[in-house]
């Protein structure tokens, strides 16, 4: 009974797999679940207490298949004699992953033309990192400890590929799934572009984020607001028509008419 795909039907829904299994009473069962069955991006392997240790995976990739859930309560033992038919065999899952969202948008008066032609994401550690499962886990903790990786710094993924009309409401870009880890020098290079009647002005700004970290199970948005500096105008003093306020200076005309 190892190594059984588990699959859902129904969009999560009407679990099966093949091949129905009866419970057997003078067994003793032992259930552990990762997820996908069939990796795209790396490797897993599993020891005795259920454990999983993942290796070979890769960082910057966009697709929910290049994700991990395991069960984060490790083994589940259930004996054959007590298992109650009519309940389910049932698993937490929860992503040993982190996951980056972008948006974008300006700042600008609505109807400025601007596009965003460029932006990368840079100073990450790219290489392959390898995940050994340990517990106890707090599922929801901000945890990099579980992964390895050959020190480095230059990982790069362009977010955008072609040249994006930027609004004053926030546009969505793909998500990237990544291995966690500690960042101490992640920046964004932008590249973007003004134009008014038939002047354009092309920026290229990085901006430099503090030491932060990506977790595993954790979902992270970045939100881009991107524009430039306004002219503004304002008025130091007026200077007044007081006499007083100009050298007190007065001169006296008479008019006379001419006989």
């Amino acid at each position: 009974f190892n190594g059984v795909k588990v699959y859902s039907v129904n969009s999560g829904n009407n679990w099966k797999y093949d091949e129905i299994r009866y419970w057997d009473k003078n067994a003793t069962y032992r259930f552990y679940a990762i997820a996908p069955f069939v990796p795209q991006n790396g490797n897993y392997s599993i020891d005795e207490e259920g454990m999983f240790t993942v290796t070979g995976v890769k960082s910057g990739l966009a697709s929910a298949s290049d994700d991990f859930i395991i069960d984060r309560d490790g083994v589940t033992d259930v004996d054959g004699a007590t298992a109650n038919g009519g309940h389910a065999v049932t698993f937490d899952f929860h992503h040993i992953m982190a996951k980056l969202s972008f948006t974008v948008k300006t700042n600008m008066a609505a109807g400025t033309d601007i596009k965003i032609t460029s932006l990368v994401m840079k100073n990450w550690n790219s290489n392959d990192g390898s995940f050994t499962q340990v517990l106890p886990e707090t599922p929801n903790q901000l945890n990099t400890e579980e992964w390895t990786a050959t020190e480095g710094t230059g990982g790069s993924v362009a977010l955008v590929d072609a040249p994006i009309a930027l609004r004053t409401d926030a546009e969505g870009l793909p998500s990237c799934i990544m291995v966690p880890q500690d960042i101490a020098n992640l920046a964004f290079d932008i590249t973007y572009a003004i134009t008014e009647g038939e002047y354009t002005e092309t920026f290229n700004h990085t901006a430099q984020l503090g030491e932060q970290k990506w977790g595993t199970d954790s979902h992270i948005t970045y939100n881009l607001t991107i524009g430039a500096a306004e002219i503004k105008f304002d008025v130091n003093s007026i200077c007044g028509f007081d006499a007083a306020q100009n050298d007190d200076k007065e001169e006296d005309i008479n008019v006379t008419p001419q006989q």
